[in-house]
């Protein structure tokens, strides 16, 4: 009895253990390869900032998509690029907004003091889109006080502008034209408002070709009248491109 003890206790513990058997495929978990385990989607990294402000409302958070009023004044509208931009002017502040309407060249001067409805909403840039951005959209404006280039041009003043410079393209020379008008509607030059304000005389005005170097974007202007051929020079800077200089 002695021996058949330990024989039976054995045979209990191989029973116990499933046998002695080696471990099969089938008892195994297998670990798929990398190439049939499905990929987990990565979300794109969002590189728009979470705050919206703007030079418009200085010191708040704006909220998307919201509609905002402020009084400010005009200064131009540029259809050049992708985008239609309304530039305005608040305090110190120059803001270009974004303006896309069937009405591409909005009926306003610069100087006019307008009622602006404007909103923040994300902008993907058209050669950039995977950095967007927030931007202010125009929503609407009004017209509330015309501004000088307006009651100028209400006199039927006539601007005669003559181009030597060939070069200039038609976008520039729309740029220079409006910062004629800005010129000659704000200076105090005596002969120039001699010329506007009394004698009511055509001013004519000469876009020189320019011959220097180091100064790209620089046109120099000559006004004159039929009888004086030299009245004032400025220059237009494209770089600066709502006014001119002296």
């Amino acid at each position: 009895m002695k021996t058949i003890v330990p024989f039976l206790c054995l045979l209990a513990i191989w029973s116990c253990n499933g046998g002695s058997k080696n471990n099969t495929p089938a008892d195994s978990t297998l670990v798929k390869p990398d190439s049939t385990v499905a990929a987990v989607p990565v979300a794109l990294k969002d590189t728009a900032p979470a705050a919206f402000i703007s030079h418009f409302r200085k010191g708040e958070i704006l909220t998307k998509g919201k509609v905002y009023t402020d009084t400010l004044t005009y200064i131009g509208f540029n259809d050049f690029g992708d985008d239609g931009l309304f530039s305005c002017v608040k305090g110190k502040d120059t803001v270009s907004l974004i303006f896309n309407s069937d009405v591409k060249d909005p009926a306003l001067n610069n100087g006019d003091r307008i009622i602006l409805q404007w909103k923040m909403e994300i902008y993907e840039p058209a050669g950039d889109p995977e950095f967007p951005y927030p931007k202010e959209y125009v929503v609407d404006y009004h017209l509330l006080q015309p501004g000088k280039v307006t009651l100028l041009k209400k006199t039927n003043i006539l601007l005669q502008g003559y181009y030597d410079d060939k070069e200039i393209s038609p976008e520039g020379q729309i740029e220079i034209e409006a910062a004629v008008w800005y010129y000659v509607a704000n200076t105090t030059d005596t002969a120039i408002r001699n010329v506007v304000d009394v004698e009511r005389q055509a001013l004519q005005y000469t876009i020189e070709k320019y011959e220097g170097e180091g100064e790209p974007g620089i046109s120099h202007i000559i006004f004159k009248t039929a009888s004086q051929p030299v009245l004032k020079r400025v220059r237009f800077d494209a770089g600066m491109p709502y006014s001119l200089s002296e």
